[in-house]
């Protein structure tokens, strides 16, 4: 519930409400053992929007370290580390993703952004 809420505050360009929707979620957690993949890319998303490139890294970083194969983390993550540096492939290997470049732009990430 929180992080849909938090999506709709991030289409509305409430970013600051949409944090504060993303710490709903993870207050949910017990600990930090139990917040799943879902809730860090979310406050990733968060964060890259908030213009906050570091938190942005280390929620998409704790996300594939809970799940190396969560997509929509993949995905926002592959394509923050190429707006952030410009030298994607580079990336795509410390992600893991198996990912090519080009598979990005294929893929219409820009346009699935706003669907995660």
């Amino acid at each position: 519930l929180w992080l849909g809420i938090a999506d709709v505050y991030c289409r509305m360009h409430r970013f600051d409400d949409a944090a504060n929707s993303v710490a709903h979620a993870r207050a949910l957690c017990v600990d930090m053992v139990s917040v799943d993949a879902d809730v860090l890319c979310q406050e990733g998303k968060v964060a890259e929007l908030m213009q906050e490139d570091e938190g942005a890294r280390v929620a998409y970083e704790r996300a594939l370290a809970l799940d190396a194969s969560h997509t929509r983390t993949l995905l926002r993550y592959g394509a923050f580390l190429h707006r952030t540096s410009g030298h994607a492939h580079h990336h795509h290997e410390h992600v893991g993703s198996g990912v090519h470049d080009g598979e990005y732009a294929g893929a219409g990430v820009g346009d699935a952004e706003d669907d995660m």
